[in-house]
């Protein structure tokens, strides 16, 4: 019966979380579908863009969001499981 009606509440969470500035992939802006090098380069990229040293105004708190997006989907265990999570 609640069947249909969590598939969808969780379709729709999954899509929000997805396409909004918290998902990982998004902060570093790049696809699913990156490996472990992209997913390095692309970070130490950032970083180098938006760490407190470098950048003025804002750049510390970019580079907290980079840096936790980064933590998030460097390690194979959590990136799986995050993406287990958002599973559409």
């Amino acid at each position: 019966f609640f069947q249909p009606l969590l598939l969808s509440m969780r379709s729709y969470a999954c899509r929000v979380r997805l396409y909004s500035s918290s998902c990982p992939y998004a902060v570093l802006g790049i696809p699913r579908t990156a490996n472990q090098l992209e997913i390095r380069t692309r970070y130490l990229e950032l970083a180098r863009q938006t760490h407190p040293d470098v950048a003025s105004g804002g750049g510390s708190s970019n580079f907290g969001r980079i840096n936790h997006a980064y933590q998030l989907i460097s390690d194979s265990a959590n990136r799986r499981q995050y993406d287990d999570s958002i599973q559409l």
